[in-house]
Formats: structure tokens, sequence, C-alpha cells
């Protein structure tokens, strides 16, 4: 007797399911397809913010930077001041205008060309002779820091909390450096004072 069955047999590369053939290399193709995209949002890094000086006297507010535009970004501003209760003000890069270069203002990374923006406002502050950092992201991404101060207003950090990266300010015998210590190759920028301070910057800065 020939022994036959009521189950469909499935063809090769299918297989039976609620008596339906399921095409088993699309599934496997599919399931891989997914596993590579959500590897590859995890990956996704936040952009790394570059980095300015901050300069205000009773002129106004400017900023020296490598970057030639600041339109859809977000300025943290951070001066080390006593009296301030907020250590950074967030402005937006609209509302700063191209002004006249710094011939004082150095890349020292990579020997990029320094642009001056001047902010339009005037900030609430008092009009004496300061610098700070100046930490530029993009306008949609968080600005959340943390701000530590070692020596006052010679030697202060800014903390991104999102990249958790920080960027340093310190000063040599005749300017102020503002870095990123872990990648202080590419973001580096100097200013000389044409006088004398006293020194606070680290010496592997300089190595």
């Amino acid at each position: 007797m020939e022994c036959t069955s009521s189950f469909p047999t499935p063809r090769i590369g299918l297989m039976m399911v609620d008596n339906k053939e399921v095409d088993v290399n699309r599934i496997i193709i599919l399931a891989l397809f997914m596993i590579f995209q959500n590897l590859a949002i995890a990956s996704v890094k936040p952009s790394m913010p570059m980095i300015g000086i901050a300069y205000s006297d009773a002129n106004g507010l400017y900023i020296y930077t490598t970057k030639s535009s600041l339109n859809n970004k977000n300025i943290l501003i951070c001066f080390d001041m006593p009296s301030a209760t907020e250590k950074c003000t967030l402005l937006p890069g609209e509302s700063f205008d191209t002004a006249t270069t710094s011939e004082n203002a150095m890349d020292i990374s990579s020997d990029k060309e320094i642009y001056t923006f001047k902010y339009r406002k005037a900030l609430k502050q008092g009009s004496g002779l300061i610098y700070g950092i100046a930490v530029i992201s993009p306008s949609d991404e968080r600005s959340d820091y943390a701000f530590t101060s070692t020596i006052y207003s010679k030697k202060f950090s800014v903390i991104l909390v999102r990249t958790k990266e920080s960027y340093d300010f310190c000063t040599s015998t005749e300017g102020i450096h503002i870095y990123s210590p872990t990648n202080k190759q590419e973001m580096h920028l100097y200013i000389g004072l044409g006088y004398e301070i006293s020194e606070t910057c680290p010496r592997e800065l300089f190595q």
C-alpha cells in the first residue's frame, strides 16, 4: 500500500506555516536587515562641538573661532565671574554678525583661519575686559553643562553633559589657551594678550 500525506510538501527554500509556504531566505534577509539597521542607529554619536574664544569688553561680546558661519548653531558662552550665579549663557548663532578678524587669535592645532563674530546685543555684565570659552554645537542638540573652576578667571572647564567632553581655559605667560584635553590635536586655540600673566596651563598641553 502506498502511504500518502495529507500535508503539502514545501519546495526547497520554503517552509510551511499554517499550511502556507513561507520563503525562509526572505525571512533571514529581513531579520539581518533589521539587526544591521539597529546597530547603525546605536552607533550614531552626537556631533563633536567646536570651540571658540569668547571675549567681552565695553564694546560688546565677540567670538574667535575656526567656524566660518554660526548659522543653525547654539553658542554656549562661559565666563568665570565670581558675581555671576550662572557661569554660562546659551545664545543662538544667528544673533552674531561677522566682524573684523583678530590677528592675535590663532589655531594652534591645525593653523586654520580664525573668524570673528560680534553679538548684536549687549550682555548684562560689567564693561571690563574678560575672556572665556565658547562651545559651538548644532542648534538641535542639547547644551547642558557642568562648570568647574580651580583658579579664578585663569583656569576653568566646561563639560557638556551629552558628550562628557571637557573644554578647558588656561593661561600661559603671555596669552590664553582654550582646548579639548582629549582632542587637543584638533581643538586648541590661543590668543596673545601682549603682556605677561601668571601661567596656569598644564605642561602636557605644550608637549
